[in-house]
């Protein structure tokens, strides 16, 4: 060391901070969020993510697939029946209206199982949940309810026609107001009451014939006519929210089923419930032809009602047999889409139908202007040119559907528009 009185100088030593004096762990809380403090934090221990199962994150592509391809039925229907039956195909255009109905108990089937879904997985945040899909369903009942209106009333004289029709968006928007408020009563009390409701609603059809004219309406609306209606066109609320209903019990199975890792459990649930439905289906049909032909014979309103019940072209109120055998149908056709999403196959396929699936709301208001305004003014009638007009439609529906996707504007940003939320990669929505 050098003295002083020579000019040396003493060496300073270094300050070091405070913090840098305390150990390791400390210093590692120091730093830490307020929210998560870890008092055992070690400085070479790598960050924790927490995921959501693989199985949970996987069924978000399949639902929306699934979602879209009932929105390729919708639009399929649409076409047969403003361009093909118009075009001279009467028989074809009838069959794949037919094969159309599978859309709607798909519709209100995935509806009501996202829910359900939803709920099973964030029951302590679910009131968030509805309070968003009410401000959908107050959209579809106002704002959407106009804009599809806007492409049926395309003459100031159909406007008292168009004006009385409610549409699917309706009755899906009703159901998404009154289903979350069930979701708190037990599964099977609520898939009881499910069954329940609707058989009713089919008894009120065919035994209760009001005389005054607001009676009548109540009835249309909420259970459907039996012969003429006041409505032009209508989806009744009360069948139709039996199966939303319904639906919500079957969210909360596949939500069980994905939570455990079971890949294959959801897709085998599907095929089993599709396959008892249908198997009811053909038991009402053989039941009421074997009642009508060896145990009595009805006449009159008694006759009518029988083939109607037994009937699966009958939609407009839902028969047993329609609705069975359509609902049994679309569970299958979501276990297609959900069983080719997990073995990876058709990849491009459901990344497109996801799309479809993901702006589901406007697609279908969209789909309307394209079949029933564009098509019918613009492209002249060729039966044989109707597989590549419809697949030119879709083209177009979908590039609009992409595009919306990807929209930044106000409107699209607003919790009131149109899409039902979805299940995302680790639980969130």
């Amino acid at each position: 060391m050098r003295c002083r009185r020579f000019g040396g100088a003493r060496p300073r030593r270094p300050r070091v901070p405070y913090a840098a004096r305390l150990p390791v762990s400390f210093r590692a809380m120091l730093h830490a969020p307020l929210a998560q403090p870890s008092p055992s934090v070690v400085e070479f221990d790598p960050p924790v993510v927490l995921t959501a199962p693989a199985s949970q994150s996987r069924r978000l592509p399949a639902i929306d697939a699934a979602r879209g391809a009932a929105m390729v039925l919708v639009c399929l229907s649409h076409f047969a029946a403003k361009y093909i039956a118009p075009a001279g195909g009467d028989l074809p255009g009838g069959w794949l209206r037919f094969v159309g109905h599978i859309a709607s108990p798909m519709f209100f089937i995935i509806s009501g199982a996202m829910v359900g879904y939803l709920f099973a997985i964030r029951p302590g945040t679910f009131d968030a949940v509805r309070d968003k899909l009410a401000r959908r369903a107050l959209f579809f009942l106002t704002i959407g309810h106009l804009l599809i209106l806007g492409a049926h009333v395309q003459h100031i004289a159909d406007f008292a026609q168009t004006a009385r029709i409610l549409f699917v968006t309706d009755t899906i928007a009703l159901a998404l107001l009154v289903s979350p408020r069930l979701l708190a009563i037990r599964p099977s009390v609520r898939l009881a009451g499910a069954l329940v409701t609707y058989i009713v609603s089919c008894a009120v059809v065919f035994l209760w014939y009001p005389d005054s004219l607001a009676l009548r309406i109540i009835k249309d609306t909420l259970v459907g006519p039996d012969g003429p209606s006041f409505w032009s066109y209508n989806v009744p609320i009360v069948p139709w929210l039996a199966v939303h209903a319904a639906g919500t019990v079957l969210g909360g199975l596949l939500a069980r089923s994905a939570s455990k890792g079971h890949s294959r459990a959801v897709e085998t649930q599907l095929v089993s419930a599709g396959c008892i439905l249908a198997a009811a289906a053909a038991a009402v049909r053989i039941v009421c032809w074997f009642l009508i032909g060896h145990v009595f014979t009805p006449r009159g309103e008694a006759a009518r009602a029988a083939r109607q019940l037994a009937s699966p072209w009958y939609r407009l109120p839902p028969s047993p047999a329609h609705l069975l055998l359509f609902s049994g149908v679309a569970l299958l056709a979501i276990a297609a889409v959900f069983a080719i999403e997990r073995l990876g196959i058709f990849t491009k396929v459901i990344a497109w139908l996801a799309v479809l699936g993901k702006t589901s709301a406007f697609v279908f208001v969209f789909q309307f202007y394209v079949f029933y305004v564009f098509i019918p003014k613009w492209i002249p009638l060729h039966l044989a040119l109707s597989p590549i007009i419809f697949a030119g439609a879709m083209m177009i529906i979908g590039q609009a559907a992409r595009m919306w996707m990807h929209r930044n504007t106000w409107l699209a940003r607003s919790a009131w528009f149109m899409h039902e939320p979805s299940v995302v990669r680790g639980g969130k929505q």
